[in-house]
């Protein structure tokens, strides 16, 4: 509020530096030489009149005189009411002056006072801080934290232990968990390993017996066939046998008729007794080769038929060896391909073997690292213990602080109570103040505006004389200066880049609508872009 009070201060001596400016500016020689033959007129008038007023019986004054009273009585009457107003205001000015310097004092004395309250708030007595009411209830407020500090301790203490009791059963179901998957799993790989090492066994002696069979089964099949061939031949025998014994037979009578020497050549010569004879023997011969034609028969038969089964057999033996090689060659290549997926299957069982390996380094590192982490819990456990300690101390140190606290914010109570009295106060003042700087303001206004009516009224009185029509020339001189010359109407606001005369606005562009695009004063040359407003 200082600081505010000081700010409008410091503003209403800058507007009272600025009319102290305004009316030295009024006073200037400037000001004197423009309007000194009107002021010099009314000097004179005013003595003059002065003196028709001391002395209203002197004959030697002129009839022009006693004129120019008679007609600027009014206007001094009017003066006179202005002076009398110039000086009330400043009679009003000086009074406010002296109520700012009253008001200034009065600041002084609110800071003196504001500077002895924030001592004794610095340096309050024990006493009056203990028998302060928010003392009191700071005091009864820090008693229950206190309690509820204690009973939040005993909660803690009491889940820290539910919590490491926890933890150790946690600790041991894992480990129990642990040692019982293991466990399983070593049993149930054995398991597996053995059950491999049977399907093997029984696979491998499968194999042997479906070759064994087939290996019989083509020997008995063999064998059959030599049994059949072995059949047909002793057919074949028996049968050539008896053929073999009717050419015997037949032979024999050859021979006996041969002893006899009965030839067929000599039928004509021959008797009728060795007719009969030839002709026994000729049957005997017919009967014979027709008994052996059968048999000859057959035994063709069943030569031809035995030569067409070894045909046919040879060509069943080549057409099944061509298979034989076809799926020999089939099987080689079934066999190599069973023997690069048994290469594949070796394979990724010793990358399966490796990743168990591996694997069960991990568990061991995994181990490893639990029993790391275990015994960094433990030692982060005993570290917790520590900082619990810490944490007592800790609360103890915050319970002093909070003494220490509620010292200060009962210090800081009483000093923002006693702050909101100073503030009210200082409120007070200010709106006292700030009325009167409003009724300063408005004064200072009414007094420009008669200081003004003076000057006006000095310029008045000298209407109808010789200063006034000088004045009057000047003003026109003035105008002239001001007024375009080429319409006489308006101001001059237009300045020409080109030559730097000027003009107004209307005439510049008019000029340029209608082309005549030349200075009117100095016949130069300009355009639209040449143009510059100005301001006079």
């Amino acid at each position: 509020m200082r600081e505010q009070f000081l700010l409008n201060l410091r503003i209403l001596t800058e507007k009272y530096l600025a009319t102290e400016r305004k009316i030295e500016r009024l006073k200037s020689s400037s000001v004197q030489t423009l309007f000194g033959n009107s002021l010099k007129e009314a000097s004179e008038r005013e003595e003059s009149a002065k003196q028709e007023s001391v002395e209203p019986m002197n004959e030697n004054n002129d009839n022009s005189v006693t004129e120019n009273i008679e007609l600027d009585s009014a206007t001094k009457e009017e003066l006179e009411q202005l002076r009398l107003l110039l000086e009330q205001s400043e009679a009003v000015v000086a009074k406010q002056k002296i109520h700012i310097s009253e008001q200034e004092s009065r600041i002084q004395k609110l800071n003196e006072n504001i500077l002895s309250l924030s001592n004794r708030l610095a340096h309050l007595s024990d006493a009056e801080v203990i028998h302060s009411v928010p003392y009191r209830s700071l005091r009864r407020r820090n008693d229950e934290l206190l309690a509820q500090i204690d009973k939040l301790e005993a909660y803690n203490q009491r889940y820290h232990r539910e919590k490491t009791a926890l933890i150790h059963e946690r600790t041991d179901f894992q480990q129990k968990l642990r040692s019982e998957t293991d466990a399983k799993v070593n049993e149930l790989q054995s398991k597996l390993n053995k059950c491999e090492t049977d399907l093997a066994r029984i696979r491998s002696a499968r194999d042997e017996l479906i070759s064994s069979l087939n290996l019989k089964r083509a020997t008995e099949s063999e064998r059959n066939k030599g049994m059949d061939h072995l059949k047909e031949l002793v057919d074949i025998g028996n049968a050539r046998i008896k053929t073999l014994e009717a050419e015997i037979n037949r032979l024999k009578d050859n021979s006996s008729d041969s002893q006899t020497n009965t030839d067929p050549s000599n039928i004509d010569n021959a008797t009728i007794e060795e007719l009969k004879t030839l002709v026994q023997k000729l049957q005997r011969q017919n009967n014979s080769l027709v008994s052996e034609l059968p048999g000859l028969e057959a035994a063709f038969n069943k030569a031809h038929k035995q030569a067409n089964f070894k045909i046919t057999d040879l060509l069943e033996r080549e057409a099944k060896s061509t298979k034989l090689v076809a799926e020999k060659a089939k099987a080689d290549e079934k066999y190599f391909s069973a023997m690069r997926a048994k290469d594949a299957l070796n394979y990724e069982f010793q990358k399966v073997k490796a990743q168990l390996a591996k694997s069960a380094e991990w568990i061991q590192q995994l181990r490893e690292a639990e029993k790391k982490h275990t015994l960094k819990i433990s030692s982060l456990e005993a570290k917790i213990e520590d900082y619990n300690v810490k944490q007592a101390s800790a609360e103890k140190e915050r319970s002093a602080l909070l003494h220490k606290l509620s010292d200060a914010e009962r210090r800081l109570d009483s000093s923002r109570s006693l702050t909101e009295k100073l503030n009210s106060d200082i409120r007070n003042r200010d709106r006292s103040i700030r009325q009167e700087i409003e009724n300063r303001r408005s004064i200072e206004l009414e007094n420009e505006k008669l200081k003004k009516q003076v000057e006006i009224k000095n310029l008045t009185t000298s209407n109808g004389s010789k200063s006034s029509l000088d004045l009057e020339s000047q003003l026109e001189e003035l105008r002239s200066i001001a007024i375009c010359a080429v319409c006489t109407k308006n101001w001059k606001d237009t300045a020409i880049k080109v030559c730097g005369h000027v003009m107004c606005n209307d005439c510049a562009t008019s000029r340029l609508t209608s082309r005549l695009r030349k200075c009117p004063l100095c016949n130069k040359q300009f355009s639209q872009s040449d143009l510059l407003p100005i301001h006079l």
